[in-house]
């Protein structure tokens, strides 16, 4: 995984001794860590390192991993964050509830050194190319800006019509996600 440093990784369970273990295993690994024991400090931790990973325990104290789960795909910075859930539930009922919160993996306790490292590289796997992706829209939006540039007529064409566009989405009352797709497609039209 091309980047400066290793990938950070929050661990989040309310048991001493799993948050511990977890955090060998993986530093073992050259992995960077830190910890949370709830889902409160898990958000607050999130907030201010911004974790390339997040490992779950769910059932927790304060605030359970479903609930942190709600909490980091309300907001745009973390909606993508790879969170592996890591609990002792089986039930294929704990793990839709887990998946529709949010959960892009599963580590069921007590789990293996191994299988929990291989779902760690495979999720920053994932990440590093939703990360490319998105630095590459970014580029081609400024590339779309320094083409209006060039023109005094054109200058801020493309946000004009993104405002255009959104207002007319508003209007029809489209969701988020549906908002966000026609920005960007006014964007770059």
């Amino acid at each position: 995984m091309p980047k400066s440093q290793p990938p950070l990784v929050l661990v989040v369970d309310d048991f001493d001794g799993n948050r511990k273990l977890m955090e060998q295993v993986l530093n073992r690994e050259g992995y960077r860590t830190l910890t949370a024991k709830d889902g409160v400090e898990a958000l607050e931790q999130v907030a201010r390192a911004r974790p390339d990973i997040v490992l779950l325990d769910v059932n927790m104290p304060r605030l359970d991993g479903h609930g942190v789960l709600k909490a980091l795909r309300a907001q745009r910075e973390t909606e993508l964050l790879p969170v592996i859930l890591v609990t002792a539930q089986t039930e294929s009922a704990d793990k839709v509830r887990g998946l529709d919160a949010g959960a892009t993996d599963f580590l069921t306790k007590p789990w293996e050194a191994g299988e929990l490292l291989a779902r760690v590289r495979a999720q920053l796997r994932v990440k590093f190319l939703t990360d490319e992706l998105e630095r590459s829209e970014e580029v081609l939006f400024m590339l779309a800006k320094v083409v209006e540039a060039r023109d005094a007529y054109t200058m801020e064409h493309t946000d004009r019509v993104a405002r255009y566009a959104l207002a007319i989405g508003a209007a029809l009352k489209l969701a988020e996600d549906q908002l966000n797709a026609l920005r960007k497609g006014a964007m770059l039209h």
